[in-house]
């Protein structure tokens, strides 16, 4: 009587991985142009998460980066 070899079926992930990576990249990355972005008003709002809490703020020569923290907006200017 004769072995029977079985031989699964592997699906091939190359590059699974890296798109993923790619795609969880792109979020970030999308994310901090949003909070890059220079701001003539002063920040008011509440923040809805981590990245939303930084805020860049321009009015002629001044320069501020606005941070939540302990629900208030502070601030440090930037030369």
């Amino acid at each position: 009587m004769k072995d029977i070899i079985i031989k699964p079926k592997i699906k091939d992930f190359t590059g699974l991985f890296d798109k993923a990576n790619e795609n969880v990249n792109s979020i970030l990355l999308n994310n901090l142009r949003n909070v890059l972005k220079t701001n003539t008003t002063i920040p008011t709002y509440i923040p809805k998460n981590f990245l939303e809490s930084f805020y860049i703020y321009k009015n002629d020569t001044t320069y501020r980066l606005y941070i939540y923290i302990d629900n208030i907006w502070k601030y440090t200017d930037l030369t």
